[in-house]
């Protein structure tokens, strides 16, 4: 230990006692120990805090000096406390344990007061000298210690606030935070009456493989639905509402579908396309393991298959149901004859053809590993018997998860020049061209990794369509914010078609097995935020619930229209972080017809943030640029605005808005913005039609024909038009030739498509 380090503690203590006497402080208040103050809800990504010891249970030690009080924690960590105005002072000595491994481990220590930074000590690294942190709070009504990593990962971030104490009021003592809890309020608008189409872009397929798609579309029922443009191969069925079939040339094959109900109509075009990718937007479904875990049933599937059908929700994409850890057969451990179902999957093959006949895709499970993650049948050693059980049972996605194939990774990484990233694709690889022999039909494959090994970068080459980027999700704000969701930066790069970023499930409703059953630990803020975040970085929207108990804010959370449409995007962009400032973070994310989705996400647990994104921050070269901007939660405009936005967003809640250009330059013949519509009745139509208009601005619109191959027919309208709602009447149908017609709305920022039949 240096003398120089000695010298200084040693006077550090003496001034404190000197302070302390001549400011009457030892009279009237008392010093408070950080070991003496509750830490149960302190939150940290590595362990548990300890007092008076470093996080793995040694004494606390900086630099070589041992301190004998104090808090070891590790990044990132938050210990948010009710002060009350009660303290005075807080002191510390700040700085990376040193029991850790050499040239590893940095952190920042930062103290918040009433939400403001009043001290940080900047980026520490191990062996330097411990920081005195020593501060005013004076009518400071909360405190907040954090704890944050060095701008790199949280590897070996072994922090400490050692010798740290608060100045108190007599008999007083900080407490932990404990957030009021916000009402469930219900922000997306009302469904409407009329159709709604919420069919994906574009379908992928590979050549000769076959095509099953339910289309989902709202609405008041019943439907007539009508899908025109069927190229040879495919047929679709009125009553299951399934395109289905196969397609042996490459190329695009656009369908257009058309939705009527007493209210209305809706047309969307759906591509298919037959090449090498099968996934042209993250997908939409529902996990059995936060539900069931391994005590999963074939029943249990069946009934939340039903329930999805029931509450809406397959109305709305999520059709994938993925079957967890929990159907193997436990008698085959360690035989090399390949899985096979347990007693509680009876048929597997039939729970896949009911699935299929319901609309849906259908996932199994396994682990590249002789044992999955609660000790059932893994594939190891029978990968190729493993991959032609999935295809034989009418798999359309496997998730293979690391599980016990860890000891074999360390095996082999003990090898002279084993590699890191030929070890880690190593198992992948295998299953994943096994699985490309399945001659029946495509297989999405979900690489399940945990992150490790920067899975991002090499699991698209391992064959993976998606791949986790974090550990287990779990339901608190803390897996949600802190561990998962805002360490997601600089991952965008590879995510896209055919291959996402899988941020784990969604955590809301009512999840967990029997007797551990509860509702979801996030506030409905969190919850806001949590599926906000999810979808402007386009990780697949799993959900893991009961869906057959999901209440009506639920519902509304994953019936928005506008916010789904986001995540299912067709750029297939992901969003990136353009702004952090300790709680503050904004996220943006590119979309088609030149328009941007912005999130604005209050990390803090105790106060409304005002935050501000600015046009710079979106390298938008022209400040002067007008936006208009839209709450995509509440379904409204907010305004027109340039060169900056500010609002003022909740603690742990979020501001989720698109930026439309105020005069955008659409492209592509048909664009159907979630602002814009256009109905006509009647349908068919002879001679005259009433045309019903709905314009989110005020403004110069036209209204045209085309016929069904795109050709120019004719001009309906022509003028100003206010915002709202407008109807037109038009005489002239019965001059045109029978037949299917195209009529698009054209208003300032968006357009609307819809068909009209013409029969004489």
């Amino acid at each position: 230990m240096g003398i120089k380090r000695l010298i200084t503690l040693f006077l550090s203590i003496i001034f404190s006692i000197i302070y302390l006497h001549y400011t009457g402080y030892s009279q009237e208040f008392d010093t408070v120990d950080i070991a003496r103050i509750d830490i149960s809800d302190m939150k940290q990504d590595f362990g548990i805090p300890c007092k008076n010891c470093s996080v793995t249970g040694n004494k606390i030690s900086i630099a070589g000096i041992i301190f004998s009080k104090g808090l070891g924690t590790h990044s990132g960590s938050k210990l948010t406390l009710e002060i009350d105005k009660n303290a005075h002072r807080f002191h510390a000595f700040v700085g990376i344990d040193d029991y850790i491994f050499p040239d590893i481990g940095s952190a920042e220590f930062l103290v918040l007061g009433n939400g403001k930074v009043l001290w940080r000590s900047g980026i520490m690294k191990r062996g330097m000298p411990a920081k005195e942190c020593n501060i005013l709070l004076d009518s400071m009504q909360f405190c907040e210690l954090l704890v944050f990593n060095g701008d790199d990962n949280i590897y070996s971030d072994h922090a400490n606030w050692a010798d740290a104490y608060f100045i108190m009021n007599k008999n007083t003592i900080p407490k932990p935070y404990k957030r009021i809890i916000d009402s469930a309020i219900i922000l997306t608008p009302a469904e409407p009456l009329s159709p709604r189409i919420h069919s994906v872009h574009s379908y992928g397929a590979k050549p000769n493989k076959q095509i099953l798609y339910y289309i989902p579309i709202s609405g008041v029922k019943p439907l007539d639905i009508d899908v025109s443009t069927l190229p040879k191969g495919l047929t679709y069925d009125p009553i299951s509402q399934i395109i289905s079939g196969q397609l042996s040339i490459p190329g695009i094959y656009p369908l257009l579908i058309t939705a009527t109900n007493q209210y209305g109509n809706q047309t969307k075009k759906l591509d298919i396309i037959i090449g090498d990718t099968i996934s042209y937007t993250p997908i939409l479904g529902w996990s059995s393991w936060y539900t069931y875990w391994e005590y999963v049933t074939q029943k249990d599937i069946i009934s939340q298959a039903i329930a999805l059908k029931k509450t809406g929700l397959a109305d709305y994409g999520f059709n994938y149901i993925m079957v967890d850890d929990g159907w193997q057969d436990t008698s085959i451990q360690q035989s090399k004859a390949g899985l096979k179902a347990s007693s509680r999957f009876p048929d597997l093959r039939g729970l896949g053809d009911t699935l299929h006949a319901l609309g849906y895709k259908y996932g199994l499970y396994s682990s590249p590993g002789p044992l999955t993650c609660v000790q059932l049948p893994g594939s190891y050693g029978h990968e190729l018997q493993d991959a032609d059980f999935f295809c034989s049972v009418g798999a359309d996605l496997v998730k293979y998860d690391w599980c016990y194939y860890q000891q074999i990774y360390d095996s082999l990484m003990k090898q002279n020049n084993a590699s890191i990233i030929k070890e880690s694709k190593r198992p992948f690889e295998i299953l994943s061209n096994y699985l490309q022999q399945c001659s029946s039909r495509d297989i999405f494959f979900n690489i399940c990794q945990y992150g490790n090994n920067d899975v991002w970068k090499w699991a698209r080459s391992a064959g993976g369509n998606s791949w986790r980027t974090t550990t287990d999700i779990q339901d608190n704000w803390w897996s949600v914010s802190n561990t998962i969701g805002f360490t997601q930066q600089g991952l965008q790069a590879y995510s896209g078609f055919n291959g996402w970023n899988d941020m784990d499930f969604l955590r809301i409703g009512n999840s967990l097995p029997g007797i551990h059953k509860r509702p979801t630990q996030l506030t409905p803020q969190e919850q806001y935020s949590h599926v906000s975040l999810w979808a402007l970085l386009n990780s697949p929207l799993i959900l893991s619930c009961y869906v057959d108990e999901l209440d009506s804010f639920s519902l509304n959370l994953l019936k928005n229209e506008e916010v789904l449409s986001i995540n299912q995007d067709k750029l297939g962009k992901q969003g990136d972080r353009i702004f952090k400032d300790i709680w503050q973070e904004v996220w943006a994310k590119k979309l088609d017809s030149n328009a941007l989705a912005i999130g604005m996400f209050n990390r803090d647990d105790i106060i409304h943030q005002t935050i501000t994104v600015n046009w710079e921050q979106l390298q938008i070269s022209d400040p002067n640029k007008r936006f208009i901007i839209r709450d995509l939660w509440r379904g409204k405009n907010i305004g027109t605005f340039s060169g900056s936005f500010s609002a003022q967003v909740p603690d742990h809640g979020v501001l989720l808005f698109k930026m439309i250009p105020e005069s955008p330059v659409n492209t592509g013949n048909t664009i159907i913005d979630e602002i814009a519509s256009i109905n006509i009745s009647p349908i068919p139509a002879s001679d005259i039609i009433h045309i019903s208009v709905k314009n989110p601005v005020s403004g110069k619109i036209s209204i045209e024909m085309y016929s069904i191959t795109g050709a120019f027919v004719k001009e309906i309208y022509h003028g100003f038009a206010d915002s709202g709602e407008m109807s037109i009447v038009n005489d002239s149908i019965s001059l045109l030739a029978n037949g299917i017609y195209i009529v698009r709305l054209h208003n300032p920022i968006s357009s609307a498509s819809c068909l009209l039949k013409v029969v004489h």
